[in-house]
């Protein structure tokens, strides 16, 4: 029983040992504080009166921070130059001018709009009215008469039964004004 006792004071002890500062803190001196060279106040002494036309400080005013100044050996940092315009150049405007976040891409009518349709369908047999690859459904949609734009293939996540599309699908972009002729085809506008 004794042993346990001192097994627990020795790790309570190696545990605030462990857990105590990492090393002594120290409190920067104050100059003049332990100066002996200072002469003591005395107490009969009256402190001087502020001169004429200065200013007290006001206590309700909020104070002033300043930077402490820099070490020894350590430069100063100069101010940065004021921005101005290079001699015969007009000055720079403080707004930037306002950017579309997202452009419809190039645009050959007004705007153009991306319309989808799958590969197929599970567990059927291809469609006869189906494109084998990305270049025949582009060649379709400019001899149905439409205006395309980009065009890719990608993957969307979709059931996994019979009846359910693809997964691959065809992804092109058409006119704002075609999106009717190609829905009439077989295309969904994303």
């Amino acid at each position: 029983m004794r042993m346990r006792i001192w097994l627990i004071c020795l790790m309570v002890m190696t545990w605030l040992a462990a857990c105590g500062p990492a090393a002594p803190v120290q409190t920067p001196e104050i100059p003049g504080e332990n100066d002996s060279t200072q002469t003591p106040e005395l107490p009969n002494e009256t402190p001087p009166a502020p001169a004429t036309g200065t200013v007290t400080e006001d206590a309700s005013a909020a104070p002033t921070h300043t930077p402490p100044p820099l070490p020894e050996g350590y430069p100063a940092q100069p101010a940065p130059p004021p921005a101005s315009a290079a001699s015969g150049y007009p000055a720079q405007p403080l707004t930037a001018p306002a950017v579309d976040s997202y452009p419809a891409g190039e645009a050959v009518g007004d705007e153009l709009v991306w319309v989808i349709r799958p590969l197929g369908e599970q567990c059927a047999e291809p469609d006869q009215n189906g494109y084998t690859d990305l270049r025949e459904a582009v060649a379709a949609l400019t001899a149905a008469g439409l205006t395309v734009g980009e065009a890719e293939m990608t993957n969307l996540i979709v059931c996994s039964a019979c009846g359910c599309p693809t997964s691959a699908h065809f992804r092109i972009q058409v006119d704002v004004s075609d999106v009717a002729a190609a829905e009439s085809l077989g295309w969904e506008q994303e």
